[in-house]
């Protein structure tokens, strides 16, 4: 059983890095302080929001896969 949880927590890890990766970039970051903002803020739309939607759902299964992988460790 917690080989299964561990394998789980490994895809779940590797997806995760990958929705959050394929994301397109809203935010000017740190630019945006020295005056180097040229994002334009508007509607997220298709894979940006399947996206957005799945990290969500990855980190919560994320979360919840590590205290399950916790409390079986013991």
């Amino acid at each position: 059983m917690v080989t299964v949880v561990f394998v789980a927590l490994v895809v779940v890890a590797v997806a995760l890095m990958g929705a959050v990766l394929l994301q397109s970039g809203r935010t000017a970051g740190m630019g945006a302080m020295a005056g180097q903002s040229t994002t334009m803020y508007g509607k997220k739309k298709g894979l940006d929001e399947l996206l957005e939607r799945a990290t969500l759902v990855l980190g919560a299964l994320l979360v919840i896969l590590t205290t399950l992988g916790a409390r079986l460790w013991r």
